[in-house]
């Protein structure tokens, strides 16, 4: 029996009815390392992160901004690519996690 590729786990819980993915999500948090806490180091559970990069439609989705906003803060040197591969750019993570840090919380 295959398991499930990201992607396609994503997409199930994608569809998934609001309160659902919410109490799923919730589990998670509350369960997911509540007897081995100790066990994990922040390298072990996102280690495979560390120097990564991230196109401009990445960014933007890990920032949570419109790409219209994150074009704007390109665009002011707010943010800056690392890398430009033909029309494409690249951003550090490191760099992204710096900005979202300094972000303040829009208030509705």
């Amino acid at each position: 029996m295959s398991r499930p590729t990201a992607e396609v786990v994503f997409d199930q819980v994608k569809s998934m009815p609001v309160s659902e993915r919410n109490k799923l999500f919730s589990l998670i948090a509350s369960r997911a390392f509540e007897e081995e806490r100790d066990r994990y180091t922040h390298e072990e559970v996102f280690g495979e992160l560390k120097g990564a990069a991230f196109t401009s439609n990445e960014a933007a989705l890990y920032l949570g901004i419109s790409m219209s906003t994150f074009r704007r803060l390109v665009k002011t040197k707010v943010i800056q690519a690392i890398e430009t591969v033909g029309r494409s750019q690249i951003f550090a993570l490191d760099d992204l996690r710096r900005y979202k840090k300094t972000k303040k919380p829009t208030q509705h």
